[in-house]
């Protein structure tokens, strides 16, 4: 493979608590290979590490010390990379806003994880983000994290445990007339947070093993949230304040320099950013990045083809099509470089608070009647699997979902039979008028789920409400919306508690008690032959029992990078991991 993308995969490790811990007296150190989220080993053939010559640089009366400058092959400092961006984004509060939109640019300035991040060679391992080591008691209800001593904000105040604790606290105990944050099942059933000298102390109401797995699983769930620049504003009555509105000061390699909205957020190198790579460079190796915002899929196309990107933007409806994978590959050859990877689980979900969607027949009915054969190529072009909410080589994916009714061709015209059958049963033979909840940015899909409902309950009946992805967003979790598109990308079973419990306002299921025990009981698991039989378990009751959700496919993605830029991560499966483009690096000659 030719070096300009670190492409990793990712292996499930054999038992959960390989990443968890093993006692109450043993700190968790990382190991050889995940030292750092920073340090993968470079690839086989990657070229060797430039020699290191210290250089005078611009802003020498800096507070932190110069950069060295590399000679040879090996990564270099400076220069501006350019990546497409699909839009603005609809928020800037990582508590709050879950679209790719804002990862793709925020990753930079926020930087990758928060406590702990998922390994750079496997994303099911925990590596050190802002802290560095940590360590349960023995019944798994209290984790304690050692925070690093040598990271700063982007003014230069210190991070320390204090920090970490008032992010925790605004996530799950903010302040009246702030809501939770819409993922705080991810930070777990938290007692009470304390800080201890550059210690964090996470005390938990339940026994939780696989808590380092809930903090991996939202990659861009970052601490973003200064307490010395928030709570004087939340003080004087702004409790809904944004890291916006503290000019985006954070944590991550890149500091904001310029955001016009509906044009270019710019963001430039952090000096004092902690990260170092496996020859103890510091990061980012880049003066900076500019992400024009592209809402015009082929104007990214053109701006690619004509040498004005370095890449192309991640995101549903704007991932490169066969189409446009070849036209790139014949007018650019070996200046382009491809990659993939499982991206991201779409379905569609009944208000099953709703009549008629609180009728388990007409749930049923719908997840029969789902062509998804169909949608992977009309929709996607071929570039996507069959899968239930797991990428369809997930070691939780039940192993029979592609026998199940509604997902196998072979059954697909007594599938639909009963389908119009349940429907009458339900006391609707003739249909019934409701209307798909319809995000702005996913037209294609919401025109096929369309014409796929129409079918089962009558041409007239159905309508489409398209919606910004805010909006979209306010209304699913306020249950103000008969049916809609779903999108999910958890890579752990008890994650997935985000998307379910009833505790999370904006779950997809409002309320089952059953559900809720699944997950706490998940959450207990310690191995993970135990974990992937009760996930396997949840699945069906959630797909196959109750029809929450229609599950249709797993869409794979697929961008492309020039060969000048070097060195970007690309996570085996998730695209809002590893966006932080701190350990890129562009060849001389190119710089812009």
């Amino acid at each position: 493979m030719k070096r300009a993308i670190l492409l990793v995969a990712g292996v499930v490790p054999l038992a959960i608590l390989a990443s968890c811990g093993s006692s109450a007296e043993e700190w968790l150190e990382p190991t050889a290979t995940t030292a750092s989220f920073m340090q993968p080993a470079p690839p086989a053939t990657a070229a060797p590490w430039g020699t290191l010559e210290p250089t005078a640089i611009p802003g020498a009366t800096s507070i932190y010390p110069p950069k060295p400058q590399l000679k040879g092959s090996g990564p270099r400092y400076g220069g501006i990379a350019t990546l497409a961006t699909r839009g603005d984004p609809p928020g800037w509060d990582p508590m709050f806003t879950l679209t790719i939109t804002l990862y793709s640019v925020s990753g930079s300035i926020y930087g990758r994880g928060n406590l702990v991040m998922g390994s750079v060679g496997d994303l099911f391992e925990a590596a050190p983000a802002l802290a560095s080591k940590w360590k349960s008691n023995d019944d798994f209800t209290q984790w304690i994290f050692t925070i690093r001593d040598d990271v700063a904000w982007h003014d230069g105040v210190p991070f320390t445990a204090k920090d970490a604790k008032f992010w925790m606290d605004l996530s799950l105990f903010p302040p009246e007339g702030r809501m939770r944050s819409w993922i705080h099942t991810i930070l777990g059933d938290v007692k009470s947070v304390e800080a201890n000298g550059n210690t964090l102390v996470v005390n938990l109401n339940k026994p939780t093993p696989v808590y380092l797995n809930q903090l991996i699983n939202s990659p861009n769930y970052n601490i973003a949230h200064p307490p010395h620049l928030m709570k004087p504003e939340i003080d004087d009555g702004n409790v809904n304040i944004s890291p916006n509105q503290v000019d985006w000061v954070a944590l991550g390699p890149f500091t904001m320099k310029k955001y016009v909205g509906g044009s270019v957020v710019r963001v430039r190198r952090f000096d004092g950013y902690w990260g170092r790579d496996p020859a103890n460079l510091q990061l980012p190796f880049l003066d900076g990045i500019d992400f024009p915002i592209m809402p015009d899929p082929s104007a990214q196309l053109a701006a690619f083809r004509t040498g004005r990107l370095d890449g192309t933007a991640p995101g549903s409806g704007y991932f490169l099509t066969p189409e446009s994978k070849a036209v790139i590959a014949r007018d650019l050859g070996d200046q382009v470089h491809f990659v993939e990877q499982p991206y991201l689980a779409w379905g569609v979900v009944p208000n099953a608070e709703r009549a008629p969607w609180n009728d388990v027949r007409v749930r049923e009915a719908v997840s029969l009647w789902f062509h998804r054969q169909e949608g992977i190529r009309s929709v996607h072009g071929g570039l996507a699997e069959l899968s239930t909410w797991w990428s369809p080589n997930s070691p939780w994916v039940n192993d029979d979902f592609r026998e199940w009714p509604g997902y196998n061709p072979a059954t697909r015209d007594a599938d639909r039979a009963r389908a119009k059958e349940l429907l009458a049963e339900a006391g609707y033979s003739n249909g019934f008028e409701t209307t798909l909840l319809c995000r702005n940015k996913w037209i294609a899909w919401c025109e096929y789920a369309e014409n796929q409902l129409s079918g089962l309950l009558g041409r007239n009946n159905v309508s489409v409400d398209i919606v910004d992805e805010a909006t979209r967003i306010d209304r699913q979790c306020k249950g103000d919306f008969d049916i809609s598109i779903s999108v999910h990308t958890e890579l752990f079973p008890e994650a997935s508690a985000v998307r379910f419990v009833t505790t999370n306002r904006c779950s997809d299921v409002k309320n089952d008690p059953k559900l809720d025990d699944y997950f706490t009981r998940l959450a207990a698991m310690r191995f993970a032959v135990d974990q992937k039989n009760l996930s396997k378990e949840v699945e069906r009751y959630v797909l196959q029992e109750k029809f929450y959700k229609t599950m249709l496919w797993y869409e794979m993605a697929s961008q492309a990078y020039r060969q000048h830029l070097k060195d970007v991560i690309i996570p085996a499966q998730g695209g809002k991991h590893h966006l932080a483009y701190d350990t890129a690096w562009m060849k001389p000659g190119v710089f812009r």
